[in-house]
């Protein structure tokens, strides 16, 4: 299992033996590799590069662990742009994975205990990486505005199976109330996820800005609206 902001989900882990979910690309201007290898040791971490380009389901890490540290860790800390961090519990041997990160700056640390807090640490005791994404692949979760609201007014949820939706973007387009028909509903992060065990996160784009954000699980018979944040003045969900 891994934490994604303070939740646990289960990321893919690369069998050796099997081909990746993605052909290997790079599409970076200065040929960022696109694997990290990662080594954690008493004294720190190792990076072989200080860059690592995206592929169109994440960024592939491999991390080796020769002095049995528990975990690594990757994040956004608090305060830089996004909310993004994983905590990755740690074996003997090779630990091989698929994060959806997003493009930009990323710290990395390695850890004996069981558990990583980056505002338990100080910057400069993290190690930087960049990923970068000049294909493009990864789609943001920013919304225009810096003080979104809650949304208010969803018309469907868990339990209401009669008026669940075949897809994401029809549940929002359904039950979210102020979609326009030229509103563009897009999903945030990479276009070919490796896991879905976090719910797709839909965007609503309206003349180029991104206006409202939504979660929306899915059940075997469909896809709700759990929740979502709106911009004020944009007329979407209270917002």
């Amino acid at each position: 299992m891994v934490a994604v902001g303070g939740t646990a989900f289960a990321v893919r882990a690369i069998d050796d033996d099997a081909p990746p979910a993605s052909p290997p690309v790079n599409h970076t201007s200065d040929a960022s590799p696109d694997v990290l290898r990662v080594t954690c040791t008493s004294e720190g971490v190792k990076l072989d590069s200080t860059r690592v380009a995206a592929r169109p389901d994440g960024v592939h890490v491999i991390i080796e662990n020769p002095h049995d540290l528990n975990g690594a860790w990757f994040g956004e800390l608090p305060g830089d742009k996004g909310r993004y961090t994983f905590n990755i519990p740690l074996g003997r041997d090779s630990t091989k994975i698929t994060l959806p990160i997003p493009p930009g700056p990323v710290y990395v640390n390695c850890f004996p205990g069981h558990w990583f807090d980056a505002r338990s640490i100080a910057r400069d005791d993290l190690v930087e990486m960049q990923v970068v994404d000049d294909a493009g692949f990864w789609h943001t979760d920013q919304l225009a505005c810096t003080d979104p609201l809650d949304a208010e007014g969803l018309r469907a949820g868990l339990g209401r199976l009669d008026e669940l939706e075949g897809s994401a973007e029809g549940a929002v387009r359904k039950h979210v109330p102020g979609i326009l028909p030229t509103d563009e509903l897009l999903e945030a992060g990479y276009p070919e996820p490796s896991h879905r065990d976090q719910p797709p996160w839909i965007v609503v784009s309206r003349d180029g800005k991104q206006l409202a954000i939504f979660s929306v699980p899915s059940l075997d018979e469909g896809y709700w609206v759990r929740w979502g944040n709106t911009c004020p003045g944009s007329g979407i969900a209270g917002g």
